[in-house]
């Protein structure tokens, strides 16, 4: 075998081993995991009830921005909303 055939098998093999290599580590699952606990103190406790009824010009708005007032103040923690399906 020449030492240029060698030096070029040799070449190829180190290639193919990287190659085995990487694909390896590329099929390994990375995975991560991690554990979240929320504690609501202070103001979830001391909801204010609140009635949102449809607003002033409501037609001329985009459709649906009271619902994303209503659903703001109530994810603010601040509010309990008052059902107003009935008014």
């Amino acid at each position: 075998m020449t030492p240029f055939l060698r030096s070029l098998l040799r070449s190829l093999l180190r290639s193919w081993l990287r190659i085995a290599v990487l694909a390896g580590a590329c099929a390994v699952p990375l995975t991560a995991s991690a554990q979240t606990e929320i504690t609501i103190i202070g103001h979830g406790s001391e909801q204010r009830p609140i009635a949102i009824t449809h607003l002033p010009g409501e037609a001329a708005l985009p459709p649906g921005l009271a619902q994303i007032v209503r659903d703001d103040l109530n994810r603010s923690g601040l509010f309990k909303l008052i059902d107003t399906s009935n008014l």
